[in-house]
């Protein structure tokens, strides 16, 4: 992947702040990592923020990164793509092991078709409340 991706509510990349993914219990959204959306995204998390009139102040500050060319990304662009992850249950909830996936990928891209396909599936496998387009960086060395 050698887009620029932007991410809002910063100035600048600080490596040092940086820490990698951890699960948390319940949810499909790990604590920590870099939460991006692709700068050319038709549906990123500018366009979410906008559309539901939510933390328009972040968009104020932002900075761009691009990842190195060898870094693995997993993409997610529609409900098969989700086999693809490994899978944490409790409780009847399933959620995603970003421990387990972290040490395969350094990145997952939830492409807008992955937004729309994988989002409101209730009851299994689903990525709901990922709202937009996003790339979750969970290795701060794959970032240029």
């Amino acid at each position: 992947m050698n887009t620029k991706l932007i991410h809002y509510g910063s100035s600048k990349f600080d490596p040092d702040l940086f820490k990698g993914v951890e699960n948390r219990k319940y949810w499909n959204k790990p604590r920590f990592g870099l939460w991006t959306s692709p700068i050319d995204s038709n549906y990123g998390w500018k366009d979410w923020c906008e559309s539901e009139d939510f933390a328009l102040s972040s968009l104020e500050k932002s900075y761009t990164v691009r990842l190195k060319k060898f870094s693995k990304v997993l993409t997610i662009n529609n409900k098969a793509d989700l086999d693809k992850l490994e899978w944490l249950s409790s409780m009847s909830i399933i959620y995603p092991d970003f421990e387990s996936i972290s040490k395969k990928y350094d990145a997952i891209h939830l492409t807008e078709d992955g937004v729309w396909s994988t989002r409101l599936l209730c009851q299994e496998k689903s990525f709901n409340g990922w709202d937009c387009e996003s790339v979750l960086i969970m290795n701060k060395e794959c970032i240029e």
